[in-house]
């Protein structure tokens, strides 16, 4: 590890620097959102807002970062992640709700981690 920056497996350097920018802090309210998402997941409006606002902030970051000629690995990494961390709070939050059957998380959980 150097400073901040490391190597994931080989694939490329990890520089964590390269998230302090505009795309990196939109990505980084997508992990606030998939955070509080349980917490305002019952009422529906707050639900499709929150949703909105996550989905739509993964689009944004990757439009931006492009667009600015901030593209990085770290990004792409990152964003991935987060994309996981969102779509499956968003689906375990729906299944303690009883908005969505349980063997669909596991579906849902296949389809993300593959």
């Amino acid at each position: 590890m150097n400073g901040s920056t490391e190597t994931l497996s080989g694939r490329g350097q990890i520089d964590w620097r390269d998230l302090w920018n505009v795309p990196g802090l939109i990505s980084l309210a997508r992990l606030v959102i998939a955070v509080v998402f349980p917490f305002f997941a019952g009422n529906q409006l707050w639900a499709i807002v929150l949703v909105a606002l996550g989905l739509g902030s993964d689009v944004l970051d990757g439009w931006l970062a492009r667009r600015m000629g901030l593209a990085s690995h770290t990004g792409a990494v990152f964003d991935g992640w987060l994309d996981k961390v969102f779509s499956i709070n968003v689906a375990w939050t729906f299944v303690v709700l009883d908005q969505m059957p349980g063997w669909w998380l596991w579906l849902w959980f296949i389809r993300v981690m593959i």
